[in-house]
């Protein structure tokens, strides 16, 4: 596992279209993104069923429901120009944006490891324990935007992970559009400064 971010995007509601015709538009505005695997057609349920897995900075997985895009690339310009054409081949499928999710994963080492537990802990038990979880999770505010945001801090052999999964609850509706997305992701990333229990990213 490598750092990461993730952009999950979620539909005003289920959207039927041809996976070749939309698998095509992202190929053509995005050339990173490699091979295209079309998976069969389900409209009953709500799995993949277009994965761009192989480009290196960037990743796809779409549903009839929502799109789930990861970067590998930590470029500025390369994010803000990549989500600019995903967001104009969306709204020229009349792909409503309703709610949005944005998940930061950062891997650090056995030293960022220990110092989390011996910064975060009080117990002999865990501190002496060679691999650990935390996780929790809480309803918060980004501004005046409610927020779901789920907080994981775990070891993986000699890696630390640290993730925090951000989105916009269930139940309210937005209207989601790029400016949106980049306004989004730039106040999660403070949200995930000014809480980290040890500061560590």
């Amino acid at each position: 596992m490598e750092d990461n971010i993730q952009i999950g995007l979620f539909f005003s509601r289920k959207h039927i279209f041809d996976p070749l015709t939309m698998a095509n538009n992202f190929k053509e505005k995005i050339k990173s993104l490699g091979e295209v695997v079309l998976l069969p057609v389900d409209e009953k349920n709500n799995n993949p069923v277009i994965i761009f897995d192989k480009g290196e900075d960037i990743r796809l997985v779409i549903t009839f429901t929502n799109i789930m895009i990861t970067f590998q690339n930590d470029q500025d310009k390369f994010f803000k120009d990549s989500m600019k054409k995903i967001m104009e081949i969306l709204k020229k499928s009349e792909m409503d944006i309703t709610r949005i999710g944005y998940i930061n994963n950062k891997v650090l080492g056995t030293k960022e490891a220990d110092l989390f537990k011996n910064n975060a802990f009080d117990n002999n038990e865990i501190l002496e324990s060679d691999e650990f979880q935390l996780s929790y999770y809480k309803k918060d505010k980004i501004d005046k935007l409610n927020i779901n945001c789920w907080k994981r801090y775990f070891t993986d052999y000699e890696k630390f992970i640290v993730s925090f999964d951000i989105n916009t609850l269930i139940d309210e509706q937005h209207d989601i559009n790029y400016k949106f997305v980049l306004d989004f992701v730039d106040k999660s990333q403070e949200y995930i400064s000014s809480k980290q229990i040890v500061k560590l990213i």
